[in-house]
């Protein structure tokens, strides 16, 4: 599934890992990702993108908006724990 054609504007392997992440093992939730980000709707409007934010910094895009409205210094504890948890998934 990781072969098809991805977007590799921010990096095919930064894109694949966070597919393989957001899946947490669930084939089927892979799929449907691969399927969302390769598809018309998804190339247009940059869910590859997406998935990695979504992967990378869980905390931060949840926050969307209120994340980029922070002080750079309160921006910095958030950063910190989303790259700590994502640095502990890669190495599982």
């Amino acid at each position: 599934m990781l072969d098809v054609s991805l977007p590799t504007t921010q990096g095919l392997q930064r894109l694949q890992l966070a597919l393989l992440k957001l899946s947490d093992g669930n084939v089927d939730e892979l799929r449907r990702l691969v399927q969302n980000v390769t598809s018309e709707s998804g190339l247009k409007s940059g869910q590859d993108i997406r998935i990695i934010a979504r992967a990378e910094w869980p905390e931060a895009d949840r926050m969307s908006y209120g994340y980029q409205n922070l002080l750079p210094q309160d921006q910095e504890h958030i950063f910190r724990r989303d790259l700590r948890q994502y640095l502990r998934w890669v190495k599982r």
